[in-house]
Formats: structure tokens, sequence, C-alpha cells
């Protein structure tokens, strides 16, 4: 399974996985997978990769995630 199928799994279904790892996985969409901001998600990407600049981008609308939503675990 890839990573945005693992991606949209988890919005889903969040409870379904403990966590993932996701290898140089990006979302085209980050505000549609926002929902998972608070799950155990391990990105394994490279700096020379084209998908590092998308999977930041994630990462960053889940720490926004974060930061609007206290009480919750923070990244």
């Amino acid at each position: 399974m890839g990573a945005m199928a693992s991606m949209v799994m988890m919005e889903k279904d969040p409870d379904l996985f403990a966590a993932t790892c996701l290898a140089a996985g990006q979302w085209a969409d980050p505000e549609a997978v926002k929902d998972i901001w608070d799950k155990n998600i391990f990105f394994l990407t490279s700096e020379d990769d084209p998908s590092y600049e998308r999977a930041a981008t994630n990462v960053a609308v889940w720490e926004r995630g974060a930061q609007r939503s206290p009480g919750r675990r923070s990244m």
C-alpha cells in the first residue's frame, strides 16, 4: 500500500492504525488530510526527492491544526 492510500485510510478511519510510516509520501491537497494531524506518523523522505516539499506542506498544515486544538496531543 502506498503513502497516499495510507493517508486516505487514516483520514476515513483514524483509529484503524496505531501508527504509520510514509516513505516519500505526499498529498496534493494537504487540507484533505488535515484531520490526521494528531496521529503517529513517521515521514521518511530525502531533501532531493520532489515529494519533500509537499510532505513539508502537509506537516505545516498539521502543525496549524495542533495549534488550533488546545488540549489535544501536539506533534
